[in-house]
């Protein structure tokens, strides 16, 4: 990948009537977008710096398509004040600008400066959108403030994007971590199609109100009616957690075989659940290969250690 990323930084530096010829008169800016997504998926913030640079060297930064690579690059470098920057020099602000600065600051979990930048994308009469919705809904669920939630659905209703997979997934989730299961619930119940997330968002409400049977019995139906579906390590953690807190080693063990299945064994949060899960029933041995198994450590982890250290002390 850093052969690759190293060609397409060059290319993109090239003299650029050179370049437009090579590219058999594809525009220039173009190539450069196409480079930034290359850089951005590998994470390779020096290359993008000198990208970066050079952008600026040729007079394109103001470019509304170039300002939204930047701004998701920056973002996905985990430098979400870059991105602002970015959004702050941008001359002209499409709704392509203002999603990507509200996501940039959810993904990296700067919650109120999202919800800030949704409510002056709104006041500069610009409507959200089913790309932006997610994003504000994810920070609300970060903040879990119940009345901004019922906010953000009465306006996801107002524009009929509460019908969304993806708007509405997101909606479930949200009430699931702001601990409101009723609306989750029937948010849930009356979305025509669901996916991962709006499975997982409802599990994680019922694990965090303590209602662990009924969370068993939502992940067992998932399996059984979205088989093509497939869970993420958010569903495998909350349910081991199920599994932790009621001593269930045997069933905590067949969802250990499933993420190993799936390859969210090396999660760092469904590692740090496996732990947690084997130390409370007493299999000290099983929860330190866990931990040895994964490479990268999160906090989580350690903290799963410790407690388990605590507990055999």
């Amino acid at each position: 990948m850093q052969k690759e990323d190293d060609t397409s930084v060059n290319q993109a530096m090239m003299d650029p009537l050179q370049l437009h010829m090579n590219q058999q008169q594809q525009p220039l800016y173009r190539n450069i977008c196409n480079t930034l997504l290359s850089l951005t998926y590998s994470r390779s913030l020096s290359k993008g710096l000198q990208l970066h640079a050079h952008i600026i060297k040729l007079g394109l930064q103001s470019i509304p398509l170039l300002s939204h690579h930047l701004i998701n690059f920056y973002s996905k470098t985990h430098l979400p004040y870059s991105s602002l920057q970015i959004f702050n020099d941008s001359s002209h602000k499409s709704p392509t600008t203002w999603s990507s600065i509200i996501s940039s600051f959810a993904q990296n979990d700067l919650s109120l400066l999202s919800l800030h930048f949704f409510q002056l994308m709104i006041r500069h009469g610009l409507p959200p959108d089913d790309h932006i919705f997610p994003s504000a809904t994810k920070s609300c669920g970060i903040l879990a403030s119940l009345p901004l939630a019922q906010s953000l659905h009465c306006f996801a209703y107002k524009t009929a994007y509460h019908v969304d997979l993806f708007v509405g997934s997101s909606i479930v989730d949200m009430y699931g971590k702001c601990g409101d299961i009723y609306n989750a619930r029937n948010v849930f119940d009356e979305m025509p199609y669901r996916n991962v997330v709006s499975w997982s968002g409802l599990i994680y409400g019922y694990v965090q109100l303590g209602e662990d049977d009924e969370a068993l019995m939502l992940f067992k139906r998932f399996l059984v009616e979205e088989e093509n579906e497939g869970v993420n390590d958010f569903t495998l953690s909350s349910v081991l957690r199920v599994c932790g807190g009621s001593t269930l080693l045997q069933m905590g063990k067949q969802i250990h075989g499933l993420s190993f299945k799936t390859s969210f064994d090396s999660s760092c949060f469904v590692a740090s659940s496996l732990i947690s899960l084997y130390s409370k029933c007493g299999v000290v041995e099983e929860a330190y290969d866990v931990f040895e198994e994964v490479t990268v450590r999160n906090l989580g982890m350690w903290n799963a250690m410790l407690y388990r250290v605590i507990l055999c002390s």
